[in-house]
């Protein structure tokens, strides 16, 4: 599961795959930034596990 958050925008996205390699992470930070903020100089990341 791959969760996104903007707290300033109160906007949130959560993507569930099959898989959770390397390039399915790629792909959902390629979907972030070219999509859902391209216009972003700098993003912040969080990652836990559970």
């Amino acid at each position: 599961m791959f969760m996104f958050f903007d707290p300033h925008r109160g906007w949130r996205q959560v993507n569930n795959r099959d898989s959770q390699i390397r390039l399915d992470w790629a792909e959902e930070i390629r979907q972030l930034l070219d999509v859902d903020y391209p216009n972003a100089k700098k993003i912040r990341r969080c990652i836990t596990a559970g």
